[in-house]
């Protein structure tokens, strides 16, 4: 019994060792930061760390905190063109998402629908300056509604779904 016991107790510390079921990825989502380097000495900065520790001597001073190595930039580039107006509702939606245009500024238009992850779940090009996009078909969530016209992004809506 004692053997079988040792046996069951050495398995688990050697499965809980060569298994990783939990792994911290290091990585901060900052508002701001930025990297400057010279001939002679380099300066990363984050805004918003939580945790930061600072060593000091008469020449130099290190402060050193969570860095993030790689960076991951995303952006939503619109038209700034105050003429456009573009009305999308009802947001939240339930069943039907109307879109309108109050100018028609382009002979057609675009309209993209994508979930959170970037996965383009409807795509069409509309010439009327209203649509309506069906949207009973998606499960409740939070979808983004992107809208061209003419080669460019005239605007991008956060849609949220419910049931």
């Amino acid at each position: 019994m004692k053997i079988l016991k040792l046996l069951l107790f050495n398995s688990f510390i050697v499965l809980t060792q060569i298994t990783h079921a939990q792994l911290i990825k290091q990585d901060v989502i900052a508002s701001g930061g930025d990297y400057f380097i010279t001939s002679s000495n380099s300066l990363s900065w984050t805004l918003g760390e939580c945790v930061t520790e600072s060593f000091g001597s008469t020449a130099n001073i290190l402060t050193q905190g969570f860095q993030q190595s790689t960076y991951v930039i995303t952006a939503i580039d619109e038209n700034d063109n105050a003429e456009i107006r573009i009305n999308v509702y009802p947001n939240p939606v339930n069943d039907h998402l109307n879109i309108s245009l109050e100018k028609e500024v382009t002979k057609e238009f675009k309209i993209e629908l994508s979930d959170v992850r970037g996965n383009l779940l409807h795509n069409r090009i509309c010439f009327d300056k209203s649509t309506e996009l069906e949207m009973s078909n998606y499960p409740s969530g939070v979808y983004l509604l992107k809208i061209s016209g003419e080669n460019q992004i005239l605007k991008t809506f956060k849609i949220q779904k419910i049931n």
